[in-house]
């Protein structure tokens, strides 16, 4: 699925950071789409009744400012450190437009470890390089080698960057992204893609992840990398100039002596670039062939690249969109999960892109945080946060956070445990918990009735609120509860 559902082309609009109110119109001179300004110019006569009420001026998007965004990670996360950006996607009259948010203060934090969620550069950058070139995906790359300038050169191998850019997606290949590392260069990288006009101000890579030969990148030896594309051939050389360029942006962490680092909404904006690139002004698109950036986004017939729905990093943004189209790049090592990706689903039209960091040995604390961010998403008006229940009880007990901008209200909702509890039917109101609910966040207390043995056993339970106008329902993530009948009633 094309993530781009719109039917104009017109200059995107940007707003970084939260935003505290609806954000600006553009000027006219910025916002034409083939005519020449946004005054009426169809031949009528301007004193006459168009028949329309008055559509010359657009009412302007209402951004969510989800204050609450803070309070849905800390609720998530528990103790484990995370950093995270997202940019939120809204269709402006056929035209996408976007909204920035953060966690806390952490969107443009580099104290972490980007694991592989970088290596998405280097497939960006290889393709600027091709197109400066006029190359193929299917150019071949042969990688050459030398300590100095008087010594033959060594040849390692040779591969195409398709093989390249689909290892990197597919099994997030070390050796292909040190190869794409070497063939762009750490001072071309730095000095001429690593910009700010590129949305870059605090990235850096100086770390290959492969030592071994054939593969090995040593910043200290010159490159020379052959390319050959049918009858085409080019090369490329290049040699470090020794600039620590980890050091001038900041870099905060460091794997080693060196650093690759890159602050979360940097990684947010790369992904919003890729994903809207027909959509941006000149200023803001990488120079790359469309056809090659379709084939990284889309894959063809029988491959599929950065479009991965089905990949385990998505399923805590499945449980909250089942149906939901993914793109991303994860990164894992021994402290640190991550994921940068970009979520449509068209069922609710609720688009966002997001980098989500957490600081854990296992991926259960970013499973709940992507989870959650993506649930805040869906319903920003509305949250609902299900904390944990004892089982083997009667009643049930359950503490619950909200957060609403409407008036509404909360209940506990379940099935029995052999449903799915993934589908949206089948749920039974636990009575007594039936609460009203004013505008605001809070925690409340909700207990059952003396439950029947209709609702013995093991049951599927969330919490749920119910606007009372026409905002769309919100619920909780999914839990459990065994309910025991034959325990005494209070």
């Amino acid at each position: 699925m094309h993530p781009n559902r719109f039917t104009l082309l017109a200059i995107v609009l940007l707003f970084a950071g939260c935003p505290t109110q609806d954000p600006p119109l553009p000027d006219d001179d910025d916002t034409t789409t083939g005519n020449d300004d946004d005054d009426d110019d169809s031949g009528d006569d301007d004193s006459g009744d168009s028949g329309d009420d008055d559509d010359s001026t657009p009412a302007p998007l209402l951004w969510p400012d989800l204050p609450h965004l803070d309070a849905v990670v800390d609720l998530a996360r528990g103790s484990t450190p995370v950093w995270a950006s997202l940019i939120s996607v809204q269709d402006d009259d056929g035209v996408p437009a976007f909204a920035s948010y953060a966690y806390a203060d952490t969107a443009d934090r580099t104290d972490f470890w980007v694991a592989s969620t970088i290596k998405i550069y280097t497939v960006t950058a290889a393709l600027v390089l091709l197109r400066e070139q006029g190359l193929s995906l299917d150019t071949e790359a042969t990688f050459y080698r030398r300590t100095d300038s008087a010594d033959p050169w060594s040849e390692d191998l040779t591969v195409t960057f398709r093989q390249l850019i689909f290892d990197v997606f597919d099994h997030s290949s070390n050796s292909a992204y040190t190869l794409l590392l070497r063939f762009a260069g750490i001072d071309w990288l730095s000095t001429a893609f690593f910009t700010p006009a590129h949305g870059f101000q605090s990235t850096a890579l100086m770390v290959p992840y492969v030592s071994d030969r054939p593969w090995r990148y040593d910043r200290g030896e010159q490159q020379r990398i052959v390319l050959t594309d049918g009858a085409t051939t080019a090369e490329r050389t290049h040699t470090w100039s020794g600039t620590l360029y980890d050091d001038e942006v900041g870099c905060a962490f460091r794997y080693s002596s060196r650093a690759n680092c890159s602050p979360p909404s940097e990684m947010a904006e790369h992904m919003r670039r890729l994903m809207f690139h027909e959509w941006l002004p000149d200023s803001e698109r990488f120079a790359v062939d469309p056809e090659q950036l379709d084939w990284v986004r889309y894959g063809d017939a029988t491959t599929d690249v950065m479009y991965l729905p089905g990949s385990p990093w998505a399923e805590g943004v499945l449980r909250v969109f089942p149906d939901a189209d993914y793109w991303h790049k994860a990164g894992r090592v021994t402290d640190y999960a991550l994921d940068l990706h970009y979520v449509d689903d068209v069922t609710t039209n609720t688009r966002f892109a997001a980098s989500v960091v957490t600081e854990s040995t296992t991926t259960a604390a970013y499973d709940r945080v992507s989870e959650e961010l993506t649930r805040m998403l869906r319903t920003p008006q509305t949250y609902v946060h299900l904390d944990w229940l004892v089982d083997g009880v009667n009643p049930v007990n359950a503490d619950l956070w909200v957060y609403t901008e409407v008036a509404g209200t909360l209940e506990l909702v379940v099935k029995p445990y052999s449903a799915d509890g993934m589908q949206d039917s089948g749920w039974t109101v636990l009575p007594g918990t039936t609460t009203a609910v004013d505008p605001g966040e809070a925690w409340f207390a909700l207990t059952s009735d003396c439950l029947d043995p209709a609702f013995d056993g093991q049951q599927h339970v969330r919490g749920r609120f119910t606007p009372t106008g026409e905002a769309p329902v919100a619920t909780s993530d999914l839990h459990y509860v065994v309910v025991d009948v034959d325990v005494p009633c209070p």
